[in-house]
């Protein structure tokens, strides 16, 4: 009970507004989508904003390919490590804190892949992959472990949220499926986004994850002076 309080008191009053926390999720949710698609894409070729397949993954990996196996330990692992990083610093930090320190998990990725660190293919299990297996599913973990303990709930993946719209649904609850229906859709707007630039435009990886990071530091920065003036209401 009292770690629910110090995350309570951590987050911001507008979460407290079913539209302000809508608004906030549904943007973070683009962001995971960005994310999602560009690591898909051109960085990790693996999805690297959930777990749900990759814990499969490891199972079948380890019959078929044990080197594959090995690196879905890792992005599993990573994404655990990133969540239970935001389970003890979001209520030290706080929303504003913990989402910048998130956009600084992203810059350190732009960093690495802008250094040449990069995977060639889905079947490159190199050096390249097996760091950025670490680094990217990391900044996931944590958003979504941030996400997790406030009213946003999950922001980087569909599967509880598809069964929570399916009963929200069938039990009438509109204010809950228009909330989960709206994520979603940022998240699918959010990778069309990206796959778009990284696969007709053509920008380099690295800048799409210098983009993500500065949009976080954005919606914090934004969110953080729209609280500050909501509470002072």
């Amino acid at each position: 009970m009292e770690s629910n309080a110090r995350v309570s008191r951590s987050s911001w009053n507008i979460l407290e507004s079913y539209w302000h926390n809508t608004a906030m999720a549904a943007v973070l949710s683009f962001w995971a989508g960005n994310f999602n698609s560009l690591s898909s894409i051109a960085i990790l070729f693996e999805r690297s904003s959930h777990v749900s397949g990759r814990i499969a993954d490891i199972g079948i990996d380890l019959v078929l390919m044990p080197i594959g196996a090995f690196f879905m330990v890792v992005i599993w692992m990573s994404f655990v490590l990133g969540s239970y990083l935001a389970g003890l610093l979001l209520p030290k930090l706080g929303l504003t804190r913990s989402l910048l320190l998130q956009s600084i998990y992203v810059f350190i990725a732009a960093l690495v892949v802008a250094a040449g660190v990069a995977a060639d293919s889905s079947s490159d299990f190199g050096l390249g992959k097996a760091i950025l297996a670490f680094i990217l599913p990391l900044s996931m973990g944590f958003q979504n472990s941030v996400t997790s303990q406030l009213p946003l709930e999950r922001t980087t993946h569909w599967t509880g949220a598809s069964t929570d719209l399916g009963i929200a649904l069938s039990r009438g609850s509109y204010p809950l499926v228009a909330f989960i229906c709206v994520k979603i859709f940022s998240f699918i707007i959010g990778a069309a986004f990206m796959a778009y630039f990284i696969g007709i435009v053509g920008i380099a990886p690295h800048n799409g994850l210098f983009f993500i990071s500065v949009g976080l530091i954005l919606t914090s920065v934004v969110g953080d002076k729209i609280n500050k003036r909501y509470s002072l209401k």
